[in-house]
């Protein structure tokens, strides 16, 4: 994508979806094994192949809705669900007029977004008490490069471990029944 601003929008949405959608969720995240998984993973990955499937922008967005509103509520991702249709109507009245710019920069949020939790996972898993600086300092280069406010950063890394507090208090409560 060779738009500085649509770039930005996919960096910025792709965040949103996770921190609004995502982290709402109450099974979204979990801990096995010391290790930190995504459930429903599979049904969101799917989501960029679905993008693809029609050759018409037009249809392939329509396509990808219609996947996304019967998919993501069997995964129990209603949250997600809602954030992510929010998501591409926000994008839709900034380029709907032009439908092959709109599935692209949907494409590039499904895909940074499939990239960021992969990485919010690893970081939990593998930095243990140093997830926080590791967080923001991934976070701070990515929206350095886009031009957000650093407050931005600051905002997503406080989500991101109030997130992972909750999910570590649920574990410990599932651990004593």
């Amino acid at each position: 994508m060779n738009d500085k601003d649509a770039l930005k929008d996919a960096v910025l949405k792709s965040w949103d979806i996770i921190l609004e959608g995502l982290a709402k969720e109450k099974k979204s995240l979990k801990i096995e094994g010391g290790e930190w998984k995504m459930e429903s993973r599979s049904k969101l990955k799917s989501l960029s192949l679905v993008i693809r499937e029609k050759e018409d922008p037009s249809d392939a967005v329509l396509h990808l809705i219609k996947y996304a509103e019967y998919m993501l509520p069997r995964s129990e991702l209603t949250a997600t669900l809602s954030k992510f249709l929010t998501v591409i109507e926000e994008l839709r009245g900034k380029y709907g007029n032009d439908p092959e710019k709109l599935r692209e920069v949907v494409a590039y949020v499904i895909g940074y977004m499939l990239w960021s939790i992969d990485s919010v996972c690893n970081i939990f898993t593998i930095a243990g008490k140093r997830a926080e600086d590791e967080l923001r300092k991934m976070i701070g280069l990515e929206m350095s490069l886009i031009g957000a406010e650093p407050k931005t950063t600051d905002e997503f890394v406080s989500k991101l471990m109030d997130w992972n507090n909750k999910v570590k208090e649920n574990k410990r409560g599932g651990d004593r029944r």
